[in-house]
């Protein structure tokens, strides 16, 4: 499958409730580059780099282990960054 790239916000309670890192946890076990980061809106920013395949069961897994705390998804396709290896928190 070709790789894509995925810019996401997600919504909710979404800070200081480990998410950044089960997002961290999930993108390594399907293979997802990429990184994720805390906004000071209270959002959480994640730039995603897999391919379809990947995504649907990465994005099943987070909301089934944060169903009561997202409440909104956004989704934006953008270019694939080449230079990204493995999956970050930034800080």
């Amino acid at each position: 499958m070709s790789e894509q790239g995925l810019n996401v916000l997600f919504q909710g309670l979404v800070q200081g409730v480990g998410f950044r890192f089960t997002v961290r946890a999930l993108a390594q076990r399907y293979r997802i580059k990429g990184w994720v980061r805390n906004l000071s809106d209270g959002q959480v920013e994640a730039l995603l780099v897999g391919d379809q395949e990947s995504f649907s069961a990465f994005f099943s897994d987070l909301k089934e282990t944060f169903r009561g705390n997202i409440t909104g998804i956004k989704k934006k396709n953008t270019g694939i960054d080449s230079s990204l290896e493995g999956f970050c928190i930034k800080i």
